[in-house]
Parts: C-alpha cells; sequence; structure tokens
C-alpha cells in the first residue's frame, strides 16, 4: 500500500539536490528537472522560472533556488 503524501516532497529528501551547483546553465538545470531544453525554455517565458541572460550570446543562467522553487522544495528567486 502506498501512502498519500500531503504536499510536495522536501527537497532536502532527494538525494543529489545538494549537490547542485549554486548557478546553473540551462543544460544543468533542464537535467535537474528532468525535463527537456525547450521545456525549460518555455518555463522561463512563460514566468514560472525565473531565470537570467547574461552577456552578447545571451546565455542562460538559472539559479539553484529557481528550480528548488518550481519543484516546491523552496522560494524561487531571480538570479
Amino acid at each position: 500500500m502506498i501512502s498519500k503524501r500531503s504536499g510536495p516532497i522536501p527537497a532536502s529528501t532527494v538525494t543529489g539536490f545538494d549537490q547542485l551547483p549554486a548557478v546553473m546553465t540551462s543544460k544543468e538545470a533542464a537535467q535537474a528537472l528532468r525535463i527537456g531544453i525547450k521545456e525549460l525554455r518555455q518555463l522561463i517565458e512563460t514566468g514560472h522560472l525565473p531565470a537570467a541572460r547574461l552577456g552578447p550570446r545571451r546565455v542562460i543562467r538559472v539559479a539553484k533556488s529557481a528550480v528548488l522553487g518550481v519543484l516546491g522544495g523552496a522560494s524561487s528567486t531571480a538570479v
């Protein structure tokens, strides 16, 4: 029998999240969320995932706290 949990699973109980860097590339963030790059960009464009675009190439950087916020484990803040 599977017990039902109320609310999100705390990020601290999921292994590996403590190993994530404080600021991630779009590829790293997508891997952490287990989604594709296109889906990650959609989350950013719709405002569901705070991120920053840096430099002349406009590379995407995502804060660890933002990734955890999407998962419901922490509050999300922009970089």
